[in-house]
């Protein structure tokens, strides 16, 4: 995988890129041949020594030059041999010199890639690598590479790049040794519309990977992986995805520093599609993911679903027999879960609040709907980029977590509202069937079991817990125990009460329950 993000960094900083016909779309200017020739001595294309790129012909045609049979030359130093990549054919679209003799083009692409290592080995290949308009840094940073440059000015303003799509089509690195890394595949792999802090489309298609382990294979396919709409609020560069690591680099601590900061639109709409994972012991597909945000008048509406979460135990596996047979006990050989929820923010009145459906679910398991009204969110928000700048202590040379400053940053979050609602769709019975077995008794004396264990727990209950919700709760979870249904808690205090509130009464021994505004219910199921 290394070498193929290798080589997207390299189209990066080689740019390669979109549709030609879709450049001249665009009803361009014609480019005279006298100044492209004029690039393209300056950038040593014109058959004058490069060590870095040659080529076997160049041909102009309206405005643009296609090299055949092209070598590039990745031995950028002894320390990391990359060998040479062969591309059948790099199309420089328009061109030209600005008037600080920099190369500008409209258009860079390479055609039929592929990497050949100093052994011999075929390191990847690349059916296409595109870029579209890419600003003037860098169409000149790829003109020093072109030329051969290795200075410090190369990719030293990679930040100040961008362009209208970067793509990279039909990648393949093929199998390799175990220690060697993953071997994978994919259709695309493109960033559209490049601009200040934003990105317009971010999509990974079609992609498939096998990586070993000391447990085994790993499987994974990925129809797609998309963003829309991608904002980041602080200055980053889309290249520092392909850096050595990734999760250091300016992009990701941009994106870090922006969620736990005030802009909470991140994007207009996140997508993952036909996920599959075949790994030791067991299966894991995922149908769909969408998460969907939309801002209007400051006011942001957070969508999400998670269609269907399938975990599939593989019982000729030492792990997933043990798995199956946990499955087994419950009546499982699949689990099924799926999760909806719509949240609405408003931070002119700094609420954050559940409207339509939320839950999570487990077919023919059970339904847990939720519901939440909060005020505070604001304060709760600026805490966290408190802590998100606030450096951790250190115990024996590792770093540990403000266990303190963790808890005490959601104090300001006001519970205008909280509601769970668990419905029973056969877990239950499931659950008093295993423990039965488990016990050597029946189904009917687990589930009295149970409802005797509930109240034995409600006799060590906090004596400022008032009786008479002592006895509904008893009441109700016994109910619920008992028949299924539904079992309902609301916490809904008379005047509202912020989480600083509820701590402080626990650190202190002394919990008003009343001002809590708690209350639960049971309901059977229906025909009961």
């Amino acid at each position: 995988m290394k070498r193929a993000l290798m080589a997207v960094a390299l189209v990066a900083m080689l740019p390669g890129l979109a549709p030609l016909s879709s450049v001249h779309a665009q009803h361009l200017p014609q480019l005279a041949r006298a100044d492209a020739d004029a690039a393209l001595a300056a950038i040593r294309l014109d058959g004058a020594d490069n060590e870095f790129v040659s080529f076997e012909r160049a041909d102009f045609r309206r405005g643009t030059y296609t090299f055949t049979n092209v070598v590039i030359n990745l031995e950028r130093d002894e320390a990391t041999p990359a060998g040479v990549v062969h591309a059948a054919r790099m199309i420089l679209d328009s061109p030209r010199l600005d008037s600080a003799g920099r190369l500008r083009l409209h258009a860079f692409v390479l055609e039929d890639i592929e990497q050949v290592l100093d052994e011999g080995e075929i390191g990847f290949t690349l059916g296409r690598v595109r870029l579209e308009a890419p600003n003037a840094e860098m169409s000149a940073n790829l003109g020093r590479v072109l030329r051969g440059d290795r200075g410090a000015e190369v990719g030293a303003d990679k930040d100040l790049y961008r362009f209208g799509v970067l793509s990279v089509d039909d990648a393949v690195e093929p199998d390799r040794e175990p220690d060697a890394g993953a071997s994978f595949s994919f259709d695309r792999l493109a960033f559209v519309g490049y601009t200040d802090n934003a990105l317009q489309r971010f999509e990974l298609l079609g992609l498939t990977a096998t990586v070993e382990s000391d447990a085994g294979t790993n499987n994974l396919e990925l129809a797609e992986l998309s963003v829309d709409g991608l904002r980041i609020s602080s200055p980053f560069s889309v290249l520092d995805l392909f850096a050595a690591d990734p999760a250091e680099s300016g992009f990701f601590r941009s994106y870090l520093d922006m969620e736990m900061g005030e802009q909470l639109d991140l994007f207009d709409r996140l997508r993952v599609r036909d996920f599959r994972a075949a790994i030791p012991g067991q299966q894991v597909s995922l149908d769909e993911f969408v998460v969907t945000m939309e801002s209007q008048d400051d006011v942001l509406d957070t969508q999400m679903r998670l269609g269907s979460l399938r975990i599939v135990p593989n019982p000729q596996h030492p792990a997933g027999e043990r798995l199956s047979d946990r499955f087994g006990q419950l009546g499982y050989e699949t689990l099924d879960l799926s999760l909806e929820g719509h949240s609405v923010y408003d931070p002119q009145s700094g609420r954050v609040f559940t409207t339509g459906e939320n839950y999570l679910a487990l077919r023919d398991g059970f339904r847990l709907d939720f519901t939440h009204d909060f005020s505070g969110y604001p304060e709760f928000l600026a805490n966290q980029r408190r802590l998100l700048g606030t450096s951790s202590a250190t115990v024996d040379g590792k770093t540990a977590p403000d266990s303190e400053g963790l808890s005490a940053a959601a104090d300001p979050l006001v519970i205008n509202r909280i509601a769970l609602r668990l419905e029973d769709d056969s877990m239950l019975e499931r659950a008093y069937a295993a423990g039965a077995v488990a016990q050597g008794i029946t189904p009917a004396e687990m589930r009295s079991q149970a409802g005797i264990l509930v109240m034995v727990g409600l006799m060590s209950a906090p004596p400022e817990m008032p009786q008479i919700l002592v006895t509904q709760l008893a009441s109700a979870v016994s109910t619920f125990l008992a028949q299924g249904g539904t079992l309902e808690i609301v916490m809904q205090p008379p005047v509202p009460v912020s989480i600083g509130e509820i701590r402080a009464g626990s650190e202190a021994g002394a919990i008003d329950f009343e001002a809590l505004g708690l209350a639960v219910s049971a309901e059977a199921p229906p025909g009961r």
